[in-house]
């Protein structure tokens, strides 16, 4: 079979700088030019097809290091007199010769310390699949200077900033697996003793989690320990430390929440689990449009202790440690750090669902939440704390929508904030536009809409004569069909 698809794939995956070009279509560019050269950066560097370079190793690669082309079927790669030079194989090439490629070998570009390693390979796989590897190197390198830029405006630490990067590695690779931590013995793995299990007041429960993609209940069993007495107590109900000893140990922590009420329905316990659940769903989607800070709700979940009188209900979920804020409760009250992304994550959902739902009393540590209220159109579901249309219309008679509103497409042009100094999309700060589009309602929205999201820009009023004008415009409009004006 004839040679024509030849690319670079680089040799380590798994430890090298994510910024390296880990595939690169050498054939494209030969097929195009008769040569593809490559170089330390494509920028102000006529004539290089190919920048690589490495965060660790800056100048390892000259402005022009070598090229390959391919000529009578055969491939071949040429050191362009580059400072550290071109390993084929372990063997350093001579400048400007051509040294002939077959599919397997191995290309370092500098010296025996650079990670810049490659094998050549050839008709290993469709052309086409190289072109959708390239566009996703071009998202995570994008993804990783998002992230950079927020910390260059103070809004992640270094250590969120490598949390980040990480977890922007490990979605794009999740195939990778790093073998050289496969351990040799289960004694070289840290958790729990034997000693400390056989100390543990333990007892078996029922445990219900509600699986949000097929919308059922599943019941399994968990090994848990609970404080006798309560650390907390709210208006509703009492708070136990618990710890699931079915977890890794230092993520087992739990808070499990029992009614005040003795006669509290069941019932109440697994709507609340399933209006969490909800709003978990709600927060990916809200994440799938790349706002400055990901949020997310905790897991909620119910156990049954079967081996007490009457097998009593409560409700769990994951320990948050931390400072606890409440942005927002269920009747358009906001805090007084009036941040963006709680209150813009509220208006999105209403947007999301079509004006069907919309999550309120957002609350919790950083941006984890956990409790919060749902409002439907209909006021059906989730507990006495909705109160449908009321409190729909209590959150947009409050809600001025920020930056963040505007990164998701549904910023209303009658209902800003006049100084916002709350978290801000890069892509803002830099005066470009949205990459990642929300389809918005603003056109379409009835019912409980927000009566104030169809007036024209022009309608440069204060939030005061806001809440009245659409009464006001109403009355004129009926004044006028009757013929008094």
């Amino acid at each position: 079979m004839e040679e024509e698809f030849a690319e670079l794939n680089l040799f380590e995956q798994y430890f090298t700088d994510q910024s390296i070009q880990r595939n690169i279509d050498v054939s494209s560019y030969i097929k195009q030019k008769g040569e593809c050269i490559l170089g330390r950066t494509t920028q102000d560097n006529p004539g290089i097809d190919v920048a690589i370079s490495s965060q660790k190793f800056m100048t390892m690669v000259s402005r022009r290091h070598a090229s390959i082309k391919r000529t009578n079927g055969r491939w071949f790669i040429v050191d362009h007199k580059s400072t550290n030079g071109v390993l084929l194989n372990d063997k350093k090439l001579e400048p400007r010769v051509e040294a002939e490629l077959h599919d397997g070998d191995k290309l370092t570009f500098g010296t025996t310390d650079s990670d810049l390693v490659y094998t050549f390979e050839v008709n290993r796989r469709r052309a086409e699949h190289n072109a959708q590897k390239q566009q996703q190197q071009q998202q995570v390198n994008q993804n990783l200077d998002n992230l950079q830029n927020l910390a260059n405006e103070g809004i992640y630490d270094q250590q969120k900033l490598q949390e980040y990067k990480k977890k922007v590695i490990a979605d794009a690779s999740p195939w990778l697996l790093n073998v050289e931590n496969t351990p040799y013995s289960a004694d070289l793995i840290q958790g729990y003793t034997e000693d400390e299990f056989r100390r543990a007041k333990t007892e078996f429960v029922f445990r219900y989690e509600f699986d949000f993609p097929t919308k059922t209940w599943e019941r399994t069993v968990s090994i848990v320990e609970i404080e006798a007495t309560p650390f907390d107590k709210g208006n509703l109900r009492m708070c136990f430390r618990m710890w699931d000893w079915t977890k890794a140990k230092g993520k087992n922590l739990y808070v499990a929440k029992l009614s005040l009420e003795r006669n509290e329905p069941q019932y109440t316990y697994f709507a609340d689990a399933e209006m969490q659940s909800l709003c978990k769903y709600f927060s990916h989607e809200f994440n799938k449009q790349q706002p400055p800070k990901p949020i997310d709700f905790v897991e909620a979940w119910i156990l049954q202790r079967i081996d007490h009188p009457n097998k009593p209900i409560m409700a769990c979920e994951m320990y948050l440690p931390g400072k606890y804020v409440k942005h927002s409760n269920n009747y358009g009250w906001c805090s007084p750090e009036d941040r963006n992304t709680p209150h813009a994550f509220s208006h999105f959902t209403y947007e999301h669902s079509n004006g069907t739902y919309l999550v309120v009393d957002i609350q919790g540590v950083d941006d984890l939440y956990t409790d919060p209220q749902i409002h439907s159109k209909d006021q059906r579901g989730f507990g006495k704390g909705n109160v449908g249309s009321k409190g729909i219309q209590e959150f947009f008679r409050t809600h001025l929508c920020n930056t963040v509103c505007e990164h998701l497409g549904i910023a209303l042009p009658t209902r800003r904030k006049k100084v916002d100094i709350g978290t801000k999309p890069p892509q803002l700060m830099s005066g470009s536009s949205r990459p990642v589009g929300l389809p918005s309602r603003s056109n379409s929205m009835s019912g409980n809409a927000n009566p104030n999201q169809n007036l024209p820009e022009v309608f440069h009023v204060s939030p005061e004569v806001q809440l009245f004008l659409p009464f006001f415009l109403n009355q004129f409009s009926m004044l006028w069909c009757s013929g008094t004006f």
